[in-house]
């Protein structure tokens, strides 16, 4: 009996030798906030989606929480008009496979965005930096709101689903 539990142990190490190695790796989105209401850094690393469409011309990183979401359109919840909960994120490139400079519009939303409670910081046209690394890309941006609020983003995405 010893000898066939010693035998499933060696096959067992062997099968874990032999296996490749997997290294987790997530998509992240990171904004921070320099200054006003909502200043400060919010990291964003589950069901961050990060996307490439050729023929809109558009690359982005996106992310919404669903259950904020439905809770503004009518669901009782406490993340209901609460502007303390980060609700939709994005980062989105225009023209993304044309040579030279990028720009595209950076965006984060807290609460329901432009309601009494909710709070958007937008900035349009920001100029970004995109790094395609093997199936993924990093994307980095900073800019002004109108209102004068400084935003950066960071997105750092292991694999771009094209579409």
């Amino acid at each position: 009996m010893s000898h066939l539990f010693r035998s499933i142990l060696v096959i067992a190490g062997a099968s874990a030798l032999a296996a490749p190695a997997v290294h987790a790796q997530s998509e992240v989105l990171e904004f921070v906030v320099a200054n006003g209401p909502r200043a400060g850094t919010y990291r964003i690393a589950s069901e961050v989606s990060c996307v490439h469409y050729k023929t809109q011309q558009i690359y982005a990183a996106t992310w919404a929480n669903i259950d904020a979401q439905a809770a503004i359109l009518g669901k009782a919840t406490k993340l209901k008009n609460n502007a303390n909960y980060v609700t939709a994120a994005s980062v989105n490139i225009w023209n993304p496979d044309a040579p030279g400079a990028k720009s595209g519009q950076i965006r984060i939303t807290f609460g329901n965005g432009g309601g009494k409670k909710g709070i958007q910081y937008s900035v349009d046209r920001a100029p970004l930096t995109l790094t395609i690394k093997g199936k993924g890309a990093e994307i980095v941006s900073q800019g002004k709101t109108k209102d004068g609020v400084q935003l950066r983003v960071t997105a750092k995405c292991s694999e771009v689903e094209t579409f």
